[in-house]
């Protein structure tokens, strides 16, 4: 069975740049990560890394730009990633590049997978 999962939203301010750090409370192996951010007033990108319970990197994307919707897939050829298995004991961090500006920050992120 396929699910979605909606990851907390995450708001930096206007000059605020902190990484942040979640644990993945989930199960399911990841074939599909949705990310959105808004328009920030300074042209900023993000970097998305999941981590298994040992801190081992299990998914890691930078330059993801904001002011639109990306999809990555889970493809044969590995054209954005292979899937791979969360559970809780996983975390995830999430970081701007820089300060979004006046219009601040805002990033939702969806992931797919089957149970």
């Amino acid at each position: 069975m396929f699910k979605q999962i909606a990851l907390p939203q995450e708001t930096w301010g206007a000059a605020e740049t902190a990484l942040v750090t979640r644990k993945l409370n989930d199960r399911g192996q990841v074939s599909q990560i949705s990310f959105k951010g808004n328009n920030a007033t300074n042209a900023i990108t993000y970097e998305l890394i999941i981590y298994d319970p040992l801190g081992g990197v299990l998914y890691t994307q930078s330059g993801i730009v904001d002011a639109t919707t990306t999809v990555y897939h889970a493809t044969k050829d590995s054209e954005d990633f292979h899937e791979f298995i969360v559970a809780p004991g996983c975390t995830y961090t999430l970081e701007p590049s820089g300060a979004p500006g006046v219009s601040t920050g805002i990033v939702d992120i969806i992931l797919g997978m089957k149970e």
